[in-house]
């Protein structure tokens, strides 16, 4: 029988005076790859937050089974749909983020071998001393997997995974979405695909103005 590793029970939230999540009851189980779908502005994005306790709901509760909840940021990772690196600061420092926080005894030369490693999985080799802005978009998206994959998470949540990649880079990604996947690895992930949700949900969820 699946574990269930998350639970949302009556999720409400608003932003803005308007109701974007309206008494969501859910949960993923380990091991599983459960898709949140439906159209733009429906709270996919807002709900995939709440679950990975980046937004806080206005009323209900999110659940995490014990080996989860602790230590939360640590296992898991977030890929988000506009990337959201730091404009700032070196892609060595945007894609080491999670190791700088998360084990912060880990050397330089140990870093630099886990950025190889994400490099290698993703085909995609930046100049590390360079900053964002001097990447496209598409390329700054695959950045943000790196970061989302470099501290090896047990969870990983994905904002609309293929926005703003190209054919190739697209390609690169469903690659990498079924190896996660085949591994056993848990995913929740946000689309309107319906093609992507058909190829890799095992649980799907459909929202439709904040309600499931």
């Amino acid at each position: 029988m699946e574990k269930e590793i998350i639970r949302l029970e009556h999720i409400n939230y608003t932003s803005n005076g308007h109701q974007i999540i309206n008494d969501v009851s859910m949960s993923v189980s380990e091991g599983t790859t459960t898709v949140i779908t439906g159209r733009a502005g429906s709270g996919k994005s807002s709900l995939l937050k709440i679950m990975a306790s980046i937004l806080i709901p206005d009323s209900g509760n999110v659940c995490y089974s014990p080996e989860i909840r602790k230590n939360f940021r640590k296992k898991s990772g977030f890929v988000f749909s506009d990337s959201a690196l730091w404009s700032n600061s070196s892609i060595y420092d945007n894609i080491s983020l999670p190791l700088q926080v998360y084990f912060p005894k880990m050397n330089r030369n140990e870093i630099l071998e886990r950025i190889d490693e994400v490099c290698e999985i993703m085909d995609f080799h930046p100049d590390l001393k360079l900053r964002p802005a001097d990447f496209s978009e598409g390329q700054q998206k695959t950045i943000s997997f790196m970061r989302a994959l470099i501290h090896r998470p047990d969870i990983i949540f994905m904002e609309n995974p293929l926005k703003s990649l190209d054919f190739e880079t697209i390609n690169r990604v469903i690659k990498l979405i079924g190896e996660i996947k085949n591994k056993k690895s848990t995913l929740v992930i946000t689309t309107s695909m319906p093609e992507f949700t058909s190829a890799f949900g095992d649980v799907v969820f459909t929202l439709k103005d904040g309600k499931i």
